[in-house]
């Protein structure tokens, strides 16, 4: 099909999408999936990924091309949509590079036990849920407030400041009791 051709029919389709067609929906989005996750493996280099985040663009599409003012601009509009999948996949890899590559050097703590032995900080946050050590890193050590620290929920994040440090304390051995 030419570039003509299936522009008009790309066209046609979110005309048809904006009166209702989920049919149309569908056959625009099975159009357009291979040239958007070819874009995405050219932007991410990363099969997986490209997968991933041409799902979601699609998602997004599908979800919002009812405010598409005019159909001349789907394809701009849609290639922003995934453009912007692409940063954030972008965003969020690069965060967690560098929460798993901060890997400070912490002090290390005197435990007593039937065997006296040092236990330090770094060695008991092992013991911890990634996720709740991933939260105290970025609360602590980066210095990111509550709201600053990405996707989870504002309840969740302040959960896992609550715990974790009453977490990391039990397994040194430094209980309240």
């Amino acid at each position: 099909m030419d570039k003509i051709k299936a522009k008009g029919l790309t066209q046609w389709l979110v005309i048809r999408c904006k009166q209702g067609e989920s049919q149309a929906l569908e056959e625009l989005l099975k159009l357009c999936q291979q040239r958007y996750f070819l874009y995405a493996v050219n932007r991410l280099r990363d099969n997986e990924a490209a997968t991933d985040v041409t799902q979601e663009c699609l998602t997004s599409i599908g979800t919002s091309i009812n405010r598409l003012a005019d159909a001349v601009v789907y394809r701009k509009w849609s290639f922003t949509i995934l453009e912007r999948r692409c940063i954030d996949w972008q965003t969020k890899t690069i965060r967690d590079r560098e929460i798993i590559q901060t890997r400070p050097t912490f002090p290390e703590v005197t435990v007593t036990d039937a065997v006296d032995r040092k236990l330090t900080v770094e060695q008991a946050s092992t013991q911890l849920d990634s996720r709740i050590l991933a939260i105290l890193r970025l609360y602590y050590l980066k210095e990111l407030s509550v709201s600053e620290i990405a996707e989870l929920p504002i309840g969740t994040v302040r959960s896992r400041l609550f715990y974790g440090p009453k977490l990391l304390a039990n397994s040194l051995g430094e209980t309240d009791e």
